[in-house]
């Protein structure tokens, strides 16, 4: 069975994560991320407070992509 939860290494990024991020970083919000990943809005959060603890973080990320 496959191993779930926080890679071995900290400051790794478990697969999820990984797939969140990529969504985050090209700019979209929470909702379109979870349609696309099969997941739920929660779960994102989830995911985006792991990666992005500061909301400032977050919406820094945000704008950087819209400018």
């Amino acid at each position: 069975m496959a191993q779930r939860g926080r890679p071995p290494h900290p400051g790794s990024l478990t697969p999820a994560e990984a797939r969140v991020l990529e969504h985050v970083r090209e700019g979209r919000q929470n909702a379109e991320i979870a349609v696309r990943l099969g997941i739920s809005v929660n779960t994102v959060r989830y995911h985006v407070s792991v990666l992005l603890p500061s909301p400032s973080l977050y919406t820094a990320l945000h704008l950087d992509r819209a400018s």
